[in-house]
């Protein structure tokens, strides 16, 4: 063997290592994120569950105002509308931010 094929055979076993480290290194990375895309799926989940049990509540106590209000006057049935505008808007305003 002569020094020109000595130092390609070198420079193969070198270029060689090197992509090999590389990908494991890559491995280990893509192996990372989609641990924190995992994780990241289920805190959206657990944040969904919330804002519907959140949206039922307050659907609830718009019922016993409006419930209460026809028995006790018009400001309270005013004060339900009023929460119906402002639950309104920040639906409104949050499917924006989702959609942003």
């Amino acid at each position: 063997m002569d020094l020109t094929q000595i130092v390609l055979l070198l420079m193969i076993v070198v270029l060689g290592t090197t992509l090999t480290l590389v990908g494991v290194q890559l491995f280990f990375i893509l192996r990372e994120a989609e641990r924190s895309l995992r994780k990241t799926n289920l805190l959206l989940d657990d944040f969904k569950v919330l804002s519907i049990n959140l949206s039922q509540g307050s659907e609830n106590l718009r019922s016993l105002v409006a419930n209460f209000s026809l028995k006790n006057g018009s400001l309270l049935m005013s004060l339900a509308t009023v929460f119906g505008l402002v639950r309104t808007f920040l639906a409104k305003s949050k499917k924006s931010q989702k959609d942003g």
